[in-house]
Order: C-alpha cells, then structure tokens, then sequence
C-alpha cells in the first residue's frame, strides 16, 4: 500500500500540538516499517525536521515562504494543494491519501480515497473565547475551508467525542464521514519516565503562543499566591508578539520577574528536566480540541490542575483536578493552593497513567490510522 502524506501545513521549528501529532504519527508509521510505503508532500523548509522523524520516505517538496505571516502562509499553502500537489499525486498514484491538516485545496485529486485531521474547528465553533475575536473575515474564511475540505475529503479524523461534536454540529453532512481517532502521545518504553516522587520547584504550564490558552489568567491567580507558595511559574513555550503581552505583564510587576520564568521552546530533555522539578502541572485553557500537555504531564506522574471545558475532562478520563471557570483568577488561585496541601497518592498516579498509555499510545494511534488507511484502499480496489 502506497500512503500519501500531505504535510504542507507544518511550520518550521515548532508548530504546535498539531504538527506533534504528525511527527508521533510518522515515528509510529516507521516503527511499523511503513516508511519506504510513504511518500511525504512538504514545504522545503520543515523538509529536515520531518526525515528525521521517518527516514526512509520519499518526498516531494515546494519551496517554503512565509513562515512568520500567517495569513499569507495558508494562502500559499492552498495555492499548493489545488495545483502542483495535485499533479505531483497524479504522477505518484498513492493509494491513499492523509492531510495532516485543513486546508487541502479547492479540489479532490481524481478518485484517490483521502482523510483530513483538522485538528479542531475552534475559529468556527468558538468565534469568541475570552477577549479575543476571531475577525469576520477570518471567521468566514475558515467556514468556507472547512467546509470545502470536509466535502471533497472521504473521511474526517475528530480527536475526541467533544470535537466529533462539535464538527457535526456546524457540519452536519459530515454525519456518516466521521472517525474519532485520539492524539498520539510520544512515550519511549510502558516503564520509562515516571515520577514516583512529585518535583518542589516549579508550577508548570506548557504551550503559551495562542490566547486561547489563557496563560493571562494563570499569571494573576500566580500573582495573588506567589507569597505563600516556595515554587516558582515555569512557562514553557514560544512567547510570539500576539501573546507578548505575557511577558509585559510580569515585566510591569517587579515582585513576580524573579518569580516566572519564560523559558522558551525548551528540547525534550530540558522539557523532561523541568517536569521531574514540577510540583503542579497547570493548564488554564479556555477551549481545547484534545489537550496533549496534560496527558503527557499525568503520564510523567506529575499532578494536574486544569479548566473543566469539555475536551479536557474527556481526554483525561476525569482523573485530572478541574477548576471553573476557566476566566477566574481566584478560582484557579484557590484551587493551586488547594492541590498543593493534598497531592494525588502515587498510587492514583501510577493507574493514571497506565490508563492513559493504553489509550493514547502512539503506536496504538498510528496502527488505528494505518486501519483506516488500508480499508479505504481496499474499498477502492474492490470499486475497480
């Protein structure tokens, strides 16, 4: 079976859960020794990162522009998917084919059975989160490429139930053309990196570059405690100019900029340091798809502290502390102070995370993908 693999959505560096989800996907592809079956579409500038993840696949690549615009990255990245991508595939003839993402082109590509993982419909579904709104024209953009790739694409990838819904609702053709399959967490070994004892330095979020995540919030509940917590706000994650005002907060307090560390796109071993120093993991997210950090968090036996929004209760399996709403500072303030006097047994840990890598292994994910792959190419091979 031959795997077409449109990556053209990736970004350089870091792009966020979406693009982890596509490089556990294809460390789960080469485990299973699919990689000489794949044939990767890309953007020559993120061309290295993903070899990386599966040598031995074939590539075919675009020149990569506007990585720091981007609007005008999706406008190019549309342009590439309804034109030489398409001729590119009808030269290659896979037998099926996964966009790793939204924004697959204005067309099909002939009768080649084809998925789409979107990811979330969050600037359809939730014009609104907070302060923040998503503009008309942007709002009408996405439902118009939503729309467009949900039609012209055989199957629909949903995270979870939460976002199954949530595509059903503002889709409802879509019933019927619907799979949920889970995010697939990258873990080395069942047995590896587990904290039997929980960290004391640090109070820890990760994934600070949207205003979705709400990262505003954890610094005023952070602020009203700082005096009667030892441990310091870890914050992981790039800090791009829309979310700059992060730092400017704490930047404008001098008491807390000894107290909050912004530590950047930290490697994975300097992620796996911070969290064995970590205490409480926090994520204070007003909407998510599925909410990877956390999981990967409860995996590594650190406690976790999180908004009650939908999709977080779901994919933790109700095992995580939840507080409400998600906007309250003191809510969260009171609920930190609460979790750190009376911390989850290692036992309840442990059993968490058992639960959790049975579900969200990525190679258990990644055979589910390699299933639906192999079904949509035998129901075309028995059409012909």
């Amino acid at each position: 079976m031959r795997i077409g693999i449109n990556l053209t959505g990736f970004l350089p560096g870091h792009g966020g859960g979406k693009d982890q989800v596509g490089y556990n996907l294809l460390e789960g592809f080469a485990n299973r020794g699919f990689a000489r079956d794949i044939h990767i579409y890309c953007l020559d500038d993120v061309v290295d990162q993903i070899r990386a993840k599966i040598p031995g696949a074939e590539f075919t690549t675009y020149p990569g522009r506007y990585a720091d615009k981007d609007f005008l990255r999706s406008a190019y990245v549309l342009f590439v998917n309804s034109f030489p991508f398409r001729k590119a595939v009808r030269r290659d003839k896979p037998d099926v084919l996964f966009f790793e993402s939204s924004n697959t082109g204005l067309f099909r590509v002939g009768d080649i059975p084809s998925i789409v993982l979107p990811f979330d419909i969050k600037a359809v579904s939730h014009r609104v989160l907070g302060q923040t709104r998503t503009p008309l024209y942007k709002h009408l953009i996405y439902r118009f490429m939503y729309s467009r790739d949900f039609r012209t694409n055989d199957r629909i990838i949903a995270m979870c139930r939460f976002d199954e819904l949530q595509i059903h609702t503002f889709y409802p053709f879509t019933k019927g053309k619907t799979s949920i399959i889970h995010c697939p967490i990258r873990i080395q070994s069942d047995e590896a990196f587990f904290l039997p004892t929980v960290g004391t330095e640090y109070i820890t979020a990760i994934n600070l570059q949207f205003h979705h995540k709400n990262i505003i919030t954890l610094l005023r509940a952070y602020e009203s405690i700082m005096n009667k917590v030892p441990q310091k706000l870890m914050l992981v994650g790039n800090v791009p100019q829309r979310v700059a005002y992060l730092q400017d907060y704490v930047n404008e307090r001098p008491a807390m900029r000894d107290r909050v560390v912004f530590a950047g796109f930290v490697t994975s071993e300097d992620k796996d340091d911070i969290l064995r120093r970590t205490a409480l993991y926090v994520n204070p997210t007003l909407y998510e798809g599925f909410g990877m950090t956390a999981v990967e968090a409860m995996i590594a036996g650190i406690p976790c502290l999180i908004s009650d929004v939908a999709a977080n209760r779901e994919v933790t399996l109700g095992r995580a502390t939840y507080y409400e709403p998600a906007e309250s500072a003191d809510a969260l303030a009171k609920k930190i102070l609460e979790q750190l006097e009376n911390l989850p047994p290692k036992e309840f840990r442990e059993e968490s995370r058992r639960l959790l890598i049975e579900r969200y292994h990525y190679q258990r994910i990644a055979d589910e993908y390699l299933q639906i792959f192999t079904t949509l190419a035998n129901e075309r091979k028995n059409s012909l």
